[in-house]
């Protein structure tokens, strides 16, 4: 793993608090994807996607689960399209204003009507 991958990483683990611990990894996913690392980036992505259960409060979660599922968007749609699962899971019966948001750009995401953020 190259060293702005490794720094990215160590950011995310150093997180003050669940969101930070999880939201910095799509950092480190979206670089592991723009190098080819595909492996790396998947099990990045499962780990942060496992973690995004411990952010609170939800509309915290709902930004946390977003970035993920934009630095998926790079790895590939298999992987966007699951952590939009996790998204809908997670935020689907939640009334912040930020989980509805979430759940509508990452629909447009996925259907090809907006873009994914680049990281870049």
């Amino acid at each position: 793993m190259n060293r702005l991958v490794q720094g990215q990483a160590r950011a995310a683990a150093e997180g003050p608090d669940a969101y930070c611990r999880t939201a910095v990894r799509a950092w480190e996913i979206a670089t592991l994807a723009a190098v080819g690392a595909r492996t790396q980036a998947l099990d990045a992505l499962q780990a942060a996607l496992a973690s995004s259960f411990d952010v609170t409060p939800a509309g915290s979660r709902a930004e946390a689960l977003m970035l993920l599922l934009q630095a998926a968007s790079h790895i590939d749609a298999q992987a966007r399209d699951e952590a939009y699962e996790v998204l809908k899971q997670a935020c689907g019966k939640d009334t912040h204003w930020r989980s509805k948001r979430a759940l509508r750009d990452a629909e447009q995401i996925c259907t090809g009507q907006m873009p994914a953020r680049s990281f870049f």
